[in-house]
């Protein structure tokens, strides 16, 4: 009996020590398992990093260089891409049509027009009828358009993206903005249902669902802006800002440089400057761009616009002047030297 107990206690032990050993094994193995999932995590997280910092890299290139600028493109972070020269459509009224029909001729792809409540704009409606009726396939045209602060609000938002779509005569928009992130004055006829964060709720939704391609917003203060990264789940692909050598909005492009926003100007002719008292369009009589277009036998305006494409900012000039229109994509066959740009880039310092 003694031999056979000392046999049974060594096989329990045995048999503890199998179970123990295999316990362990299990998890170790489990361990490193896990280890194993978590570099496997890492590893896809890192190249993640790697493609968005190419990407990223890869659209600061873009921004840098164009060949013809009827055909200049930039990346959005979504993926799509936007003309690098568009056509600002507001305040043409009945010259809205002509305007836009030699911007086509002279090789204009984007125009930029806003919801038919804007009275400064007033021409969605004629825009979408124009091209309904032009013999060019839907791909070949891109179409921005805007949110009146009138119609801030998410059900109001809505609303105003299906009219947009109807005026416009197409099954989704390439760019949408909200216009304004609030009233003022009185371009409000009444008090809006909501704010613009419920409104790009709504904007967010339209994306999700196709009707709009690409989203932002245009006169946003940096606060604005700030805040609107904060809270959206879909951060901004475009923000659209009054722009010209005097008023070069460091911070808020600061702000879309580090976000992967592309910045597009709009009044880079000094349009804003005389519409808030300027006797004299203080951008093209400034001296320093004179002198360079001087030099280049080029009109002050190419040269701005020149400036602002070879810092990576899509343009969009208005003009009710049909040889205005052409001068202001006809953006080739020169480049600003080094020192001509800095030249510009600190006007607004003196």
């Amino acid at each position: 009996m003694g031999e056979k107990g000392d046999l049974a206690r060594g096989a329990q032990r045995g048999f503890l020590v199998f179970i123990f050993c295999f316990v362990v094994l299990v998890l170790w193995a489990m361990g490193r398992v896990a280890e194993v999932e978590k570099q496997k995590e890492q590893d896809i997280q890192h190249q993640q990093q790697e493609q968005e910092q190419q990407q990223r890299q890869q659209r600061r290139e873009e921004k840098k260089r164009f060949n013809h600028a009827a055909d200049a493109t930039i990346r959005l972070r979504n993926g799509h891409s936007m003309p690098m020269v568009g056509l600002g459509t507001a305040a043409l009224q009945r010259d809205t049509l002509p305007i836009v029909d030699v911007a086509l001729k002279a090789g204009y792809k984007l125009f930029d027009t806003a919801a038919d409540e804007a009275v400064w704009y007033q021409n969605e409606r004629q825009i979408g009828s124009f091209f309904a009726n032009f013999p060019m396939r839907r791909e070949q045209v891109f179409f921005t358009t805007k949110l009146h602060p009138n119609q801030l609000g998410f059900e109001a938002t809505r609303q105003a993206i299906k009219t947009s779509l109807q005026n416009l005569q197409t099954s989704y928009i390439d760019l949408y903005l909200i216009h304004f992130p609030f009233c003022f004055g009185d371009i409000c006829s009444q008090t809006p249902e909501g704010t613009w964060e419920d409104s790009w709720r709504a904007i967010e939704e339209a994306y999700k669902m196709g009707r709009v391609r690409a989203i932002g917003v245009s006169n946003f203060h940096p606060p604005d802006l700030k805040r609107l990264i904060q809270i959206s789940t879909i951060k901004p692909d475009v923000v659209q800002s009054w722009f010209d050598p005097t008023q070069p909005q460091v911070e808020l492009r600061e702000i879309c440089e580090e976000n992967d926003i592309v910045f597009q100007a709009y009044s880079l002719l000094g349009s804003q400057q005389l519409a808030r008292g300027a006797r004299v369009n203080p951008v093209l009589t400034n001296e320093i761009i004179l002198k360079i277009a001087e030099k280049h036998e080029r009109s002050s305006a190419n040269i701005v616009l020149r400036w602002a494409l070879q810092l990576g900012i899509p343009v969009i000039p208005r003009s009710n002047n049909p040889l205005h229109v052409q001068d202001n994509i006809n953006l080739d066959g020169y480049e600003l030297s080094q020192e001509e740009m800095e030249e510009m880039n600190n006007i607004w310092r003196k």
